[in-house]
């Protein structure tokens, strides 16, 4: 696999200093990770600082947690779906400016179906192929959905102990707690919300659907779908491409 090398630009603040020893100093650092055709946001890239340090995924502006490391060399990595993977060695100092910005090139994109883990996957589903296999959700792909046909997303999530329940009105909706709160889970369709302001998983059935992915917690939760009531979980249904 080629692996590229980032372009780290001078960017916007400057980072406060640690101890008066250079040798000691911790610093605290983001990084942004921007597309290198057209200078926009890369949405969900994962990043990990010394193979040891998972920063989980950048956020809506490409920008990712905070981190406080030592002075000196540190080696950033960065993955995701339709980008080169990027490796990168950045010197941490006092007068480093902060977000350390990279740029990652994009992948060219052939139609058709790709190949992840020796699967043919259709394109519209390489990201919840890729979150599948380095996220924190429960998930369920089309194979294990013809395994259940003829049941609800209720009877499914019932089947396999996911999530918990609560009825509003006649539906049947997906909660969690909150604050000692009973809290509706969001639900997304195409990764869209869903116009019913009720979705009863009653009613949902598993034989018009590719892939079921949840998130219980909003920290599991990927940044491009924290929107809405996703606080209280996220469930996100794709639907079968006809």
């Amino acid at each position: 696999m080629n692996i590229a090398r980032g372009l780290r630009v001078a960017a916007l603040a400057t980072i406060a200093g640690g101890s008066a020893s250079a040798q000691d100093a911790r610093i605290t650092v983001t990084f942004r990770l921007r597309s290198a055709a057209d200078s926009s946001a890369v949405v969900g890239a994962s990043l990990t600082v010394d193979d040891s340090i998972a920063l989980g995924y950048s956020d809506s502006t490409g920008t990712s947690h905070r981190i406080s490391l030592m002075a000196g060399a540190h080696v950033v990595k960065v993955t995701r779906v339709g980008f080169r993977p990027l490796v990168e060695r950045v010197e941490i100092r006092k007068e480093t400016l902060s977000p350390v910005e990279f740029r990652m090139e994009a992948l060219a994109t052939a139609l058709g179906t790709v190949v992840i883990g020796g699967k043919a996957v259709a394109l519209r589903m390489t990201d919840f192929e890729h979150r599948r296999l380095h996220g924190l959700g429960t998930f369920f792909t089309r194979e294990q959905l013809d395994s259940a046909a003829g049941r609800s997303v209720y009877d499914l999530f019932r089947a396999k102990g996911v999530g918990r329940f609560a009825f509003k009105g006649s539906a049947t909706v997906l909660v969690s707690m909150r604050d000692s709160r009973v809290c509706e889970a969001q639900v997304l369709l195409n990764g869209s919300n869903m116009k019913s302001a009720v979705t009863d998983l009653n009613q949902l059935r598993i034989d018009e659907l590719d892939a079921i992915e949840y998130y219980r917690d909003i920290t599991d939760v990927p940044v491009q779908f924290r929107r809405g009531q996703a606080n209280c979980g996220t469930l996100i249904l794709w639907t079968r491409s006809r």
